[in-house]
């Protein structure tokens, strides 16, 4: 899998990462928060962490969350 076909919208795109919106994928599965994105890492292929909350702030939390996980060498 890739982010061409991860299932759902690339709200922001890292070097080796990218940030998916979650939240048509919860609204159908009826998860509650809907809002949620997920941030994945290309190699290995993972999910890294999910955020719930607004766009806004999940793209600061991921940005954090790319610059530690690219310090441990993802």
């Amino acid at each position: 899998m890739a982010k061409e076909n991860c299932g759902g919208p690339v709200v922001k795109e890292y070097e080796g990462f990218f940030l998916r919106d979650d939240t048509n994928i919860r609204e159908n599965a009826n998860i509650e928060p809907a809002e949620a994105y997920s941030l994945f890492c290309e190699r290995p292929y993972g999910r890294v962490e999910v955020f719930t909350g607004s766009k806004e702030w999940a793209i600061q939390k991921a940005d954090m969350t790319v610059a530690k996980e690219k310090s441990k060498n993802c």
